[in-house]
């Protein structure tokens, strides 16, 4: 045998047990999330909850009133399950209102914006629903390209940023049933 021969022998030998375990384990955690029972679906799978915001920023009113869309957008299989998968996204497509995860977000300056929670699809859909503290705040900082989200009081909120919340009106969930 010449040294090629060699070499493809003992890259075989040495690749086929590290393929083998691969393709056990891809295999197993496919029967794994496979053998994960689905969620029971929502009879309700469209909602729209209409929302009134007004708040000051440097002692200017903002008032803002649009409407929170929520979607059902499958199942999602992660490791511990499957899942319902919804989407929210608002009516007037507001691009000042930054949509991340359950929190709303007024832009202060190029360098903050002030999150404060809006519920989520699940909340305003009652897939699993839990109450929302509407007046939860946190400033996200945009500084040295990385993200700082601490939680924020709401007189800091005035002091700190010139922001007041006056009031947040969320629609109440539905009632929705679950098969």
């Amino acid at each position: 045998m010449n040294g090629k021969t060699t070499l493809i022998i003992i890259l075989i030998v040495l690749f086929i047990p590290v393929l083998l375990v691969l393709v056990g384990f891809v295999g197993c955690n496919c029967l794994l999330y496979m053998s994960f029972p689905n969620p029971p679906l929502p009879e309700i799978r469209y909602g729209e909850f209409p929302f009134r915001l007004e708040y000051e920023i440097n002692g200017e009113r903002v008032v803002v009133e649009d409407t929170i869309i929520c979607k059902f957008d499958g199942i999602e299989t992660t490791v511990n399950g499957k899942y319902i998968k919804w989407k929210l996204y608002f009516k007037s497509g507001w691009e000042s209102y930054k949509k991340t995860g359950y929190w709303g977000a007024i832009r202060v300056d190029d360098k903050n914006d002030i999150y404060f929670a809006i519920g989520g699809p699940h909340y305003y859909m009652n897939d699993n629903t839990t109450d929302i503290n509407f007046h939860a705040f946190r400033i996200e900082k945009y500084s040295f390209g990385g993200y700082g989200t601490p939680t924020v009081k709401e007189d800091e909120l005035l002091n700190t940023y010139g922001i007041r919340l006056i009031s947040f009106e969320p629609s109440d969930p539905i009632v929705n049933t679950f098969k």
